[in-house]
């Protein structure tokens, strides 16, 4: 399947290359670029289609979970740093920086 979508890429687009060193912080232009990558259907087959439907659909819900997530860690920061978090906020915020899931 991926055979076929890297068939019906642009020629000149390399945003799909060595996705696995891809720092987080790039993330959100990874998924802004792909999202917005005209792929030509003309002739494209409609399982291809469906694909590319259904991978759209989900990269822009990972960027609206990004966006969301991004803007939630900046207002909790602030408070933080500001001391208008509650006890049970301040633990929580403070077992993020500790959660092997939260930092990778």
């Amino acid at each position: 399947m991926m055979d076929e979508l890297y068939h019906h890429m642009p020629e000149n687009h390399c945003v799909l290359k060595d996705l696995d060193r891809l720092p987080t912080e790039m993330w959100p232009q990874l998924l802004r670029e792909l999202c917005s990558t005209p792929v030509p259907t003309l002739f494209c087959p409609r399982i291809v289609l469906e694909v590319l439907v259904v991978l759209r659909s989900i990269g822009k819900q990972c960027r609206r979970v990004s966006s969301q997530v991004t803007v939630a860690s900046e207002l909790r920061h602030r408070q933080w740093v500001e001391r208008t978090l509650r006890s049970r906020q301040r633990q929580n915020y403070l077992l993020s920086d500790y959660c092997p899931l939260c930092s990778a």
